[in-house]
């Protein structure tokens, strides 16, 4: 389990989403990412990320999944990602304004 908050321009998050694989590449068995990516699901860096096959995106497909700003959200900035043997159901963005971003929830089962 991994939890992140990536910085908040691309040249860092690029850096930190190679260090995000780099030690993720290290480890066996399921994994899951959480947090605040700073970047929309078509950026580069999140993108990179996918494309290390380490991650996949619990939300993909989901239409608006806009997390940010809490009051009118209209950006997919937080994910939930995870190795691709876990399984997803129901993922979610729950309408609150507790945060400046939307919590997000989804269900996981792991394989053994």
């Amino acid at each position: 389990m991994y939890n992140t908050h990536l910085g908040l321009d691309a040249a860092s998050r690029k850096a930190q989403v190679q260090e995000i694989v780099n030690l993720a590449s290290t480890v066996k068995g399921p994994k899951l990412l959480t947090g605040d990516f700073n970047a929309e699901p078509d950026s580069p860096e999140f993108q990179a990320l996918l494309a290390s096959k380490l991650f996949v995106n619990s939300f993909q497909g989901v239409e608006n999944a806009y997390t940010f700003p809490a009051d009118e959200p209209s950006e997919t900035i937080d994910y939930i990602v995870t190795s691709p043997e876990v399984q997803h159901s129901n993922p979610r963005v729950i309408a609150t304004e507790a945060s400046d971003h939307r919590p997000i929830a989804v269900g996981v089962v792991f394989k053994r």
